[in-house]
């Protein structure tokens, strides 16, 4: 039994990155969140981020997104299978691949 448990932290410079992501892609969303909870909403985003990527891992929370106060958010966007929606292919092209070692 491991005498500690190391949590997954997430850089300041992707913290940023993140937030400013899901503003850009699931505007309406982040804005009633903010409605609720002000200043606070980013920090409490990052807490709720880490711990979910702790209890999941980083790959499902890509895959599948997660529930944060209600709100569905999603963290990536897959490549659509036809040309029959271009409001997924926007969202597609707005994925922004950063690789933190």
């Amino acid at each position: 039994m491991p005498l500690f448990c190391l949590r997954p932290r997430i850089p300041k410079r992707l913290q940023r990155r993140t937030t400013d992501g899901l503003t850009q892609t699931q505007e309406p969303k982040w804005e009633q969140l903010k409605s609720f909870h002000k200043d606070r909403l980013e920090a409490l985003f990052i807490t709720e981020l880490a711990r979910t990527m702790s209890k999941l891992g980083s790959l499902e929370l890509l895959r599948n997104g997660f529930d944060f106060y209600g709100q569905h958010l999603d963290l990536a966007y897959f490549q659509p299978g036809s040309n029959l929606n271009p409001a997924l292919w926007e969202l597609y092209e707005q994925n922004k691949l950063t690789v933190v070692r």
